[in-house]
């Protein structure tokens, strides 16, 4: 999430999942360029390679439609703080008053699989009734940056900010 207007009075923060959009993109372009490549086979089987090329652009339309834009808008001449959700399906929002925040955190979680061990980081509102409100649907991957967010939000509503470490629990071998 990056800081797009910060003033006394108001705070508004974006996230645009680029990652999730840029692997759609080309998932629907080298798919289609693969099977052309090829050539499409004359036996019985070139409807289910073409059935299969459709299967897989279908997926990358649905990556791409489930990339949330996500927009949070902190008002302190309000006393509120709205959520935005934006997709190609449409828009969610959710409002808070700001009084309710009690805290602001970076989740941390870490991913393994065999080759690669990787860390994404959220961006949570804790409520005093709390229910927790995650900022960033589309998790970052760079721990400084979510860092910063937290850190801003946290001056400008003047709540406490935590970092919360995943637990790097490893593989489970059997032998």
């Amino acid at each position: 999430m990056k800081v797009v207007v910060q003033t006394p009075t108001h705070l508004q923060l974006k996230h645009y999942p680029w990652r999730t959009w840029l692997s759609g993109v080309a998932i629907s372009l080298s798919v289609p360029a693969l099977a052309l490549s090829q050539g499409v086979p004359k036996s019985g089987l070139g409807f289910l390679f073409l059935l299969w090329v459709v299967i897989v652009i279908t997926v990358a339309v649905t990556i791409q439609i489930t990339g949330q834009i996500s927009t949070c808008d902190f008002y302190k001449s309000l006393n509120v703080v709205t959520l935005k959700y934006r997709s190609l399906l449409g828009v969610k929002v959710t409002e808070r008053a700001l009084q309710d925040v009690s805290s602001v955190q970076v989740i941390e979680e870490i991913r393994r699989s065999k080759s690669v061990n990787y860390k994404r980081y959220g961006i949570c509102l804790n409520m005093h009734s709390g229910e927790s409100f995650d900022l960033t649907t589309n998790r970052l991957y760079d721990r400084l940056p979510a860092c910063y967010t937290a850190e801003v939000i946290s001056k400008f509503l003047n709540v406490p900010y935590s970092f919360v470490p995943g637990i790097d629990d490893g593989y489970w071998r059997l032998f």
